[in-house]
Formats: structure tokens, sequence, C-alpha cells
């Protein structure tokens, strides 16, 4: 598991507790950082703040690209008045624990990062 004690899950953290996107279904409410952490559906992140969270993840922990695409993890910015006639893609979850991962090995690979999100193996 995530060692909470690591030097690159304390500076994840600190990366993820920066997030300010998190709009009002999020108002009053305390975020406990975990392995388990989603981006979007804990952080609330979407669009252009996604792609900046992430540029700053890739950054800061030099970790490649890999086969990562933003679209497969997060929604577009902010409301769309028309969504209601158009189904959105669906997106596939992205959590803190899938980050750590990526930054210790040091590019994304999603088919890895989804297998340990489906058995929950952060290791």
């Amino acid at each position: 598991m995530v060692a909470a004690s690591s030097e690159l899950w304390r500076e994840l953290v600190e990366l993820a507790s920066g997030v300010d996107s998190m709009g009002f279904r999020h108002i009053g409410k305390k975020i406990e950082y975990t392995p388990h952490t989603d981006l979007v559906k804990d952080l609330g992140l979407t669009g252009d703040d996604a792609f900046d969270f992430m540029e700053k993840f890739a950054s800061k922990f030099t970790v490649e690209k890999g086969d990562y695409s933003s679209s497969d993890y997060f929604g577009p910015e902010g409301l769309n008045i028309f969504s209601f006639f158009k189904k959105d893609k669906p997106t596939m979850p992205i959590t803190l624990g899938m980050l750590f991962l990526a930054a210790r090995s040091g590019i994304w690979n999603r088919e890895l990062l989804q297998q340990a999100y489906n058995h929950q193996n952060y290791e």
C-alpha cells in the first residue's frame, strides 16, 4: 500500500491539496487524501484545471506521458447548457494512488494503472 509517510506521497498530497476547482458541490467538504481519492469526484477537476494539474504533476514527478490522454479521465471545462442533448463519453477513474504509481514508475501506463485501480492495489 502507498506509505503515507513516504516523501513521494507527501509531495503528491501537497500538490493535490492545492487544487482550487472544487466547485459548489464540494463547499464545506473536508477532503481526506488517500490512494482512493478521485481527482474528478472528490477534487472536482475538469477541463483546463485538470490539464494544468496533470501538467504540474508530470513536471514535478518527471512522469512521461506514455499513453495518457486527458479526455480518458476528465470532462470538459465548465457547464455545457447543451449537455443534456448529448451523452458525454464516459471517463475512466483517476485516483491519487494511480498518480503515485505513475510517479514511482516515471511513465503513464493506462493498462497497469487501471489494473491497480480495479484491484485497489497501489503497491
